[in-house]
């Protein structure tokens, strides 16, 4: 009998670090907040200050440019993306990076006009997709 089961689809990327949900929540907590350059707030963030910042607090030390965050991080797949999980785009990851927070949403610090704001995910534009595996 052939039935027209589907096969599970299994993880290609590393598991998430331990402190990636709580990463997700407290960035979700930073949505409202202006956006300024090179700051890493509490009260304001640019993109990988953001990022920076709620890794800090996870007890990761991530470096305060996307492109080094891009070097810090694991490639996975957009179709493994997980709560915690940074979002790249631009050369290596050189010119803005997001947390990714499920459902296809970030969360993002990318100009001053729109602040720390929610997003979905820009797939089409996106170089690349990393896990924090510290």
């Amino acid at each position: 009998g052939g039935g027209g089961s589907t096969p599970p689809k299994f993880p290609t990327g590393p598991a998430p670090n331990a402190g990636a949900a709580a990463v997700g929540a407290l960035t979700k907590a930073q949505v409202g907040k202006r956006y300024v350059y090179a700051t890493s707030g509490p009260d304001t963030y640019d993109c990988s200050g953001l990022t920076a910042r709620a890794w800090q607090e996870a007890g990761v030390g991530l470096v305060r440019y996307s492109g080094a965050q891009y070097q810090q991080t694991m490639r996975i797949g957009s179709g493994d993306l997980q709560p915690g999980d940074l979002v790249f785009y631009g050369p290596g990851g050189s010119n803005h990076v997001e947390i990714y927070i499920g459902g296809g949403m970030v969360v993002s610090a990318s100009n001053p006009s729109s602040g720390v704001k929610l997003a979905g995910v820009r797939y089409g534009s996106a170089s690349g997709y990393g896990r924090v595996c510290a």
